[in-house]
């Protein structure tokens, strides 16, 4: 009868003689020892085998504890850097809505202002006409000037000049009669229009270029 020994500083073999034991494939003890002795030898083997991961597992909790509670610290202040930064956010966005608002106020104040003078000129030059006296038309026109001067001070600009011909351009063109128009058609200006940086506040006025309308 064949008995199996391995030498005490023969690892390969004690490697072997656990893989043998978890794979099942060892058949020169299985041919010696009883089935149940084996199958007990298996099963200790197997629990003491888990039993050492989970101490080597174990081993290791402390640490990750540590890590995770760190983990969870930054993520408590970053949440709380969030929270401050959105608050931070919404209070400078009220604060530039309240400076928008009154830098509105201050430039409508202005330009009231600048002008009242000419707009009651045109008040007391209307009181003349109703009176039934006459004005001057070229001082009408001055007082209109005065007007538009001011506007266009504070950025409003002309679109076009009367009797002007240029393409017609559907964003600043508005057709007043006449035929239809397309872009680049040749059109000529009837009336100004006007304008606030990209904003356009009226669109010039334009009739169709041709024979009949020059």
């Amino acid at each position: 009868m064949k008995i199996l020994t391995i030498h005490p500083m023969d690892w390969m073999g004690q490697f072997k003689t656990i893989g043998a034991f978890f794979s099942w494939s060892f058949p020169e003890v299985e041919n010696y020892y009883p089935a149940e002795k084996i199958h007990h030898w298996r099963t200790t083997l197997k629990t003491a085998w888990s039993m050492w991961q989970r101490r080597r597992n174990d081993s290791n909790t402390p640490e990750l504890l540590k890590r995770i509670a760190s983990l969870e610290l930054d993520i408590r202040d970053r949440d709380a850097e969030i929270r401050q930064l959105r608050q931070e956010y919404h209070l400078q966005r009220e604060q530039t809505a309240r400076c928008q608002t009154a830098a509105s106020e201050v430039a409508l104040e202005t330009l009231t202002r600048q002008l009242a003078t000419p707009l009651a000129q045109l008040s007391s030059m209307r009181a003349v006409i109703d009176a039934g006296r006459s004005v001057r038309v070229e001082d009408l026109f001055k007082m209109v000037d005065k007007v538009e001067q001011t506007l266009i001070k504070a950025g409003v600009s002309r679109i076009g000049t009367v009797g002007a011909v240029v393409p017609f351009d559907s964003q600043y063109h508005h057709r007043l009669s006449g035929p239809d128009l397309t872009e680049n058609d040749p059109a000529i200006i009837r009336f100004v229009g006007y304008r606030l940086g990209e904003t356009i506040l009226l669109k010039a006025m334009v009739n169709y270029y041709g024979t009949s309308s020059a």
